[in-house]
């Protein structure tokens, strides 16, 4: 494989995940007032993990908020 070859490869995944990173902004600005923070670090790890089908993204990252704040619920509780 030659260098300019991998760099193109990169170079267009990295496009991909942009793109990806703009679409789940967009499904999830109604969120960022509220849950800028979570909204960030969801869409970060979401793409991460690979997916790329948006259909269930917002059902998935309430999940998401809802674990999270249950957990600082039972802190809050602990400390």
């Amino acid at each position: 494989m030659s260098g300019s070859y991998q760099k193109e490869n990169v170079t267009e995944m990295e496009s991909k995940d942009l793109q990806l990173r703009q679409e789940c902004m967009k499904l999830l600005q109604k969120y960022l007032p509220q849950h800028q923070k979570e909204v960030y670090e969801f869409s970060h790890d979401w793409i991460s993990k690979g997916n790329t089908d948006t259909t269930w993204l917002e059902e998935d990252f309430l999940k998401y908020v809802n674990d999270i704040e249950k957990w600082r619920k039972l802190a809050s509780k602990v400390h």
